[in-house]
């Protein structure tokens, strides 16, 4: 098998990783943050049906909602960094233009957007799905987990 095709076995599972970050996000949620959270945006009920479902403030409802957004919002921002960086390769000045942000907060955010994914990755799992894609016997497992760090530019 070529090494194009073991590239993109490797690119798929980190792929797969960025698309689950708003998952992960909304998982790491404290306890009950994460409730009221999936509450309101999963299942579609209103801040007001919440507090009473729950006999929990409106206030506090509201920000247990408002905390959700952020951690979803940012992970939904990384997912769209890493998707014009890695998808679209364009370079950082145009997707800092595109996502209306300074530079080096950019580079920051990729940087930290990046370790999000690698640690999300099961390796094992992660295996298991490159196999399907390319023979794991000629695929060197300690070479492959370097390529979901992603590429750098200089």
């Amino acid at each position: 098998a070529s090494e194009s095709i073991e590239r993109l076995a490797k690119l798929k599972v980190a792929y797969d990783a960025i698309e689950n970050l708003t998952i992960q996000a909304i998982d790491n949620l404290p306890v009950m943050t994460g409730f009221v959270f999936k509450k309101f945006h999963l299942d579609g009920k209103t801040p007001i049906e919440i507090a009473d479902e729950l006999n929990f403030d409106l206030k506090d409802v509201e920000d247990h909602i408002k905390k959700g957004y952020e951690r979803y919002d940012q992970a939904r921002l990384e997912q769209r960094i890493l998707e014009m960086y890695l998808k679209e390769e364009l370079p950082y000045d145009l997707i800092a233009k595109k996502v209306k942000m300074n530079l080096n907060t950019l580079k920051v955010t990729l940087m930290r957007a990046k370790d999000k994914v690698v640690k999300s990755i099961d390796l094992h799992l992660a295996s298991i799905e490159v196999a399907g894609i390319y023979n794991l016997e000629q695929l060197n497992v300690d070479d492959w987990y370097t390529v979901l760090k992603f590429k750098e530019n200089s």
